[in-house]
């Protein structure tokens, strides 16, 4: 969101994006500095960091929403997660993302279905988004979230995003929402290696900044 990454210092050729303020944070677990597991290979590329912010229901609700637990029997209303599965057949799973890093060079969206994530465990993860009206995405209309233990987001159709990202532990088992043929028919990336100043993004936590 355009409001959360208003302020662009330029260093050399690193481009850092501010973050809007510090929000309620729902969970005391934050994820911790760690070993990057894979390493971005950064030759001939401009590196940019993007700094991570706080999830909150308001923050993220131009790319989705943020769901939380609820009390047994209560009524379906605006605070459950908001889906379009009628394209197609849903597909309910868990699947195991291996520690990648907090670094990316392409963005994806899904055009015929919401999609909704949530990590299972005791540790936070990352998300880059943008919203479904964006057409090239960039510094200017992205935003970075930490994500902790207990929540789960759902997206938007059309949300860009790049992620889960997280650095440790060695995997984290995430359990997602979409349809059965999504990463078949629905995968449309964004790489920022082929725009014309080729480059990648860093997410920069909290822990990076002390």
């Amino acid at each position: 969101m355009a409001s959360a990454l208003a302020s662009t210092t330029h260093i050399s050729n690193v481009r850092t994006l501010r973050a809007a303020r510090p929000l309620r944070s729902t969970s005391g677990a934050r994820a911790r500095r760690g070993p990057i597991a894979v390493a971005v290979a950064s030759k001939g590329l401009t590196m940019r960091t993007i700094k991570a912010q706080k999830l909150t229901k308001e923050a993220f609700a131009p790319f989705g929403q943020v769901c939380e637990w609820q009390e047994d029997m209560k009524a379906f209303d605006e605070d459950d997660a908001q889906l379009d599965l009628t394209q197609g057949t849903p597909r309910f799973y868990i699947m195991r993302i291996p520690a990648k890093g907090l670094e990316f060079k392409n963005i994806t969206h899904h055009k015929a279905v919401t999609q909704c994530l949530g990590g299972l465990g005791e540790k936070s993860w990352y998300m880059c988004v943008a919203e479904s009206t964006v057409e090239t995405p960039s510094e200017e209309n992205m935003s970075v979230f930490e994500i902790p233990p207990g929540l789960f987001v759902k997206m938007n159709k059309g949300t860009w995003h790049a992620g889960p990202l997280f650095s440790e532990p060695d995997h984290i088992d995430f359990y997602n929402l979409e349809l059965k043929d999504t990463n078949i028919v629905d995968h449309h990336n964004h790489f920022f290696t082929q725009e014309e100043v080729k480059s990648y993004f860093k997410i920069v936590t909290d822990d990076e900044q002390q």
